[in-house]
């Protein structure tokens, strides 16, 4: 059940083991236990109170059964263990593999493994064409992109598995593994030129097109099984690896191995890494696979012997944490090498002159105290708030119960840490909260420390970054240790993204604190003696850019969700947001819910401090829809300008978001238009209003292109009715949306010509692909641009007549319903139904 996990690992899963069984009230840990807490740690808690359309839920099952059957047909492939349709975090569904044991153990990989791993990652997109065409193919399958592409760019890049790049080692720009853009001495590879640039581009297409195609063969081929399980896996949500083999073995497939067993590896070159992090040295210590250190360069290089081999890591070891004792408890033999000098006294003076210097300066400084220009932020203390009691409890905490769900346990723990201790588990150490801005986390940490009833420690990790090194350290130690004194409780640490990004990245004095700070938060969490009581409560909005040292096993191992909420969600939050407000009788919570789709709860309560401002200023005794009806336009576009004075302007205006309306009310999957309005808000001259669907977690590529097609419906009118020479510079923003759109359909959802490919855009550097893929690209979100701004102009075209009606209507009233709107084209042609992809 658990090859290639560590010994941290191990341990993880045995207390996630101990602590489903304590929640049961279980007295001892049994195997389904350790089953519920291995998915768990791999895929992330069960979304049992999720609801799923039965479009999505079909769309979803014939996704996963995409992935399974192909994963089943390969010979030199891990086995299925898993297939399971009820969401888990971020996920609508999940296939689970079992590694083969052997080829973890050895870590080689075979060329066939690689091919298959790519084919079976395309699987999930391959079922969505063939069941519902390539228009319809969604956004689900990014992810799978992102894999297949990696695995690409490693057999190419890195491992000689490409004959027309041969046995290299390319630079690192493009790279994706452990080892990539490195020699074997740990420098840089050279830069590539661009014509091996284009090259690499060209077999890393060619090699995810040949699995595209493969992939689209078997499925094909075996559709009575792809449609067997899809629709066991619609009617019971789950289908375990025994029962897929079943399947397979009644459907009598030849060419099929139905136990399958993973093929004797060939032997790949593999070099061991050279450099090891601080923190996997600490972990290989806690692992008992350090037998020697060697300690170079006044302690600031060690020579470690793990397992056997010399690792050599280059770092700035923080021995002052309690390194050297570690060593010593686990009896590992260190050596201290101090360099030759050739005159040992002036050789001390020397090395000590500037330090003496430095030290004596600051003395001084200091001696001046704060008031006499001392130096700043030497003596400040990190700006710690502790609540002994918060007030507030998760009925304060509406449309994230997911999450509540997730820190429930540590609420029972901390309230009756005895039903734990029964079973030996230990609460995790760590806690993150993940989620974009204005969703919860801050409320949710202070309800949990509201319902456990213990104190509430906060600071924002942004405030221990100070110029000098030390300072950062020296905060975080404070914080703890007012957290021991405080136990139990809990420590909230906001922003942690500010000093927990990958180590190794930056330059400079600043870069060297955030790591001195960071491995001190890293080193107080190792330093918790069993249940101490003490948790950590971190949030970030940028969890994907976290040094993977805080993300281990006894660190922040478990990982929180905090989403943007759906309708009933956001109907719980207006409840709580209401509560003090009086509301009109026409005013009904759902409506609102179902008009703010993409509204965090930060937004909701803004929404409705807006409308009662709006209602107080207009001398109401309560809350109508008009209120938050302008409340919400204001919250979304901002303030209302002046409307326009009749003139050639507001003529122009009117007929370009007519063009919006119209082409958008026409396709049927685009959004249906809420409102037209005339009013300028915040930039823009006009707006027209769409009410987007509730669940945009997959959005298909037809769905797209009728956004860029109602996004270009401005434009198109513009032209259409006064001339190509008289188009305007209304349409920038525009443009901006179809640009990004039609990229990322290109780049990352693996929508056009270019492939099924992940194409990363660059960071600092720039873009890491050749010229001449840059130009595919170009031409690729070009093509989807100009087909769907000549759909939109073809359309207006079509229905001119209506456009000028609804134009002139807009000039009069100046801001037009939705119903309005279709009301006119109704009398003038048939509007089509409202399609969604899932």
């Amino acid at each position: 059940m658990t090859p290639g996990m560590s010994g941290a690992d191990l341990a993880n899963l045995l207390n996630e083991g101990a602590i489903v069984a304590a929640r049961e009230n279980k007295t001892e840990i049994d195997q389904d236990d350790i089953a519920n807490a291995l998915e768990r740690i791999a895929i992330g808690l069960e979304k049992k109170d999720a609801v799923m359309s039965e479009k999505k839920k079909r769309l979803v099952a014939y996704h996963e059964a995409g992935h399974a059957i192909l994963g089943a047909l390969m010979n030199d492939y891990d086995v299925v263990a898993k297939i399971s349709i009820v969401p888990r975090g971020p996920a609508g569904g999940v296939t689970i593999f079992t590694p083969s044991e052997d080829r973890l153990d050895s870590g080689l990989y075979t060329k066939e493994f690689l091919e298959n791993r790519m084919c079976v990652a395309l699987g999930g997109r391959l079922a969505e064409e063939i069941i519902n065409g390539k228009d319809n193919v969604t956004t689900g399958a990014s992810n799978d992109f992102q894999q297949c592409t990696q695995v690409a760019k490693q057999m190419v890049m890195s491992l000689g598995m490409s004959p027309a790049i041969g046995q290299r080692l390319l630079g690192g720009q493009q790279g994706g593994g452990p080892f990539m853009g490195r020699d074997f001495m740990g420098q840089s590879a050279p830069p590539m030129s661009q014509a091996l640039k284009q090259q690499v581009d060209d077999e890393v297409k060619r090699i995810v097109d040949e699995q595209y195609k493969r992939g689209m063969k078997l499925l094909t081929d075996n559709m009575y099984l792809l449609d067997e399980l899809a629709k066991t896996l619609m009617e019971q949500e789950k289908v375990g690896g025994e029962e897929l083999v079943r399947m397979i073995n009644k459907a009598a497939l030849p060419d099929i191995a139905p136990m399958q067993q993973a093929a004797p590896a060939r032997e790949i070159a593999a070099s061991p890494a050279d450099r090891v992090s601080y923190s996997n040295l600490l972990q290989l210590v806690d692992e008992g696979q350090v037998d020697r250190v060697d300690f170079y360069d006044k302690g600031r290089t060690a020579v470690v012997s793990v397992a056997g081999r010399q690792q050599q890591l280059v770092a700035e070891l923080p021995l002052g944490t309690g390194l050297i004792n570690k060593l010593l408890a686990k009896q590992i033999q260190i050596e201290v090498h101090t360099p030759e000098k050739p005159n040992p006294l002036l050789g001390a003076l020397g090395d000590a002159a500037l330090p003496l210097l430095l030290i004596g300066g600051l003395l001084y400084m200091r001696s001046r105290g704060p008031g006499t220009g001392g130096i700043p932020g030497m003596n400040q203390k990190a700006q710690i708030m502790m609540t002994p009691e918060t007030g507030v409890k998760f009925e304060d905490v509406a449309g994230i119960e997911e999450a509540k769900q997730e820190l429930t346990e540590i609420v029972d723990f901390l309230r009756a840490p005895e039903r734990f201790v029964k079973v030996g588990a230990k609460i995790p150490r760590g806690v993150l909260l993940s989620g974009p801005p204005g969703t919860g986390k801050t409320l949710m940490a202070k309800a949990l420390a509201g319902e456990a009833k213990v104190p509430f420690i906060q600071a924002s990790a942004s405030e221990f970054i100070e110029l000098f090194v030390g300072v950062g350290a020296s905060r975080v130690r404070d914080i703890f240790k007012q957290a021991k004194e405080n136990s139990p409780c809990i420590v909230f640490i906001d922003e942690l993204d500010a000093i927990g990004r990958q180590r190794g990245a930056g330059m400079g004095g600043g870069n060297d604190e955030r790591e001195q700070t960071l491995n001190q938060i890293l080193t107080e969490m190792d330093g918790f003696e069993g249940n101490s009581g003490v948790i950590v409560v971190a949030a970030t909005n940028r969890a994907d850019i976290l040094d993977q040292a805080l993300l281990r096993p006894g660190r922040f191992d478990r990982r929180v969700t905090v989403g943007l909420p759906d309708v009933q969600g956001r109907e719980q939050i207006l409840n709580v947001h209401v509560k003090n407000k009086k509301l009109a009788e026409e005013v009904t919570l759902l409506d609102i819910a179902k008009r703010t789709a993409g509204f965090s709860g930060a937004d909701l309560e803004n929404l409705m401090n807006e409308s009662a401002i709006l209602a107080a200023r207009r001398n109401k005794t309560g809350i109508t829809m008009q209120e938050i009806n302008d409340a919400t336009d204001r919250v979304i576009a901002g303030l209302e300008g002046r409307a326009m004075p009749d003139s050639a302007s507001k003529k122009l205006v009117a007929y370009h978001e007519a063009g919006h309306a119209l082409v958008g009310t026409m396709l049927p999957y685009h959004d249906p238009v809420n409102k037209v309005t005339l009013i300028p808000r915040g930039q823009a001259k006009g707006l027209t209003w769409f009410t987007p669907g509730e669940d945009q977690s997959l959005i298909s590529a037809a769905m797209l292109k009728a956004r860029i097609a109602g996004a270009l419906g401005g434009r198109a009118a513009e032209q259409l009715v006064f001339g190509t020479d008289q188009v305007t510079t209304g349409a920038s923003g525009d443009l901006q949306q179809v640009e990004r759109m039609a990229r990322a359909m290109v780049t990352q959802f693996g929508m056009s010509q270019v492939g099924s490919i992940a194409i990363d855009e660059g960071g600092m550097m720039g873009p890491s692909y050749s010229e001449a893929l840059s130009s595919e690209i170009d031409g690729a979100v070009k093509a989807i641009s100009d087909e769907c701004y000549l759909r939109a102009l073809t359309l207006l075209a079509e229905h001119r007549a209506v456009l000028d009606k609804i134009a002139h209507e807009l000039c009069e009233v100046e801001t037009m319903s939705g119903e309005r709107l279709k009301q006119i084209l109704e009398e003038h042609t048939a509007v089509p139904e409202k399609l969604t992809a899932v």
